[in-house]
């Protein structure tokens, strides 16, 4: 059997969208994004996309913890992972680093980001930090069984 972290990688190299999950005064919410990753020695952080006035970033600029999850496009074997933790705009600084990150993933998407809408805030990309995940692995864990994996640094 894989170890669980291997199998939360092998989970987000093949599968390019996930599903947030947010609450806000109207209730709950769910949008789909667009998504790169990045390993670190703690645990993994997803890098998306988004409009800084969609009902998503409005609901985690109030309160930055939420939950996603992914699946690959076809059921059998089932597998995917569901995550919490928190998530924040990432800032000029940190922008080059997050662009050659994204990039990698998709290189045919950087030509189109519009540099000024970056500039102005008006789309920002964010990153997720999951802390919880539950990992779903038919073939690796068995018919059933969804196993937890916790960063314990946060």
């Amino acid at each position: 059997m894989m170890d669980l972290r291997s199998l939360i990688r092998k989970r987000l190299e093949e599968t390019t969208i996930m599903t947030l999950a947010v609450q806000d005064e109207r209730g709950p919410w769910s949008t789909p994004v667009i998504f790169s990753y990045q390993e670190t020695r703690e645990g993994f952080v997803l890098y998306f996309m988004s409009r800084t006035q969609t009902r998503h970033v409005q609901a985690f600029s109030r309160s930055p913890w939420i939950a996603a999850s992914l699946h690959p496009g076809t059921t059998r074997p089932l597998r995917g992972l569901q995550m919490e933790g928190p998530v924040h705009p990432i800032n000029l600084r940190e922008l080059p680093g997050v662009l050659k990150n994204y990039g990698r993933r998709f290189p045919q998407a950087i030509p189109h980001i519009p540099g000024k809408l970056l500039k102005n805030g008006t789309l920002r990309f964010f990153a997720f930090t999951p802390t919880w995940f539950g990992i779903l692995d038919e073939e690796n864990l068995g018919w059933g069984v969804r196993e937890v994996w916790e960063v314990s640094h946060l």
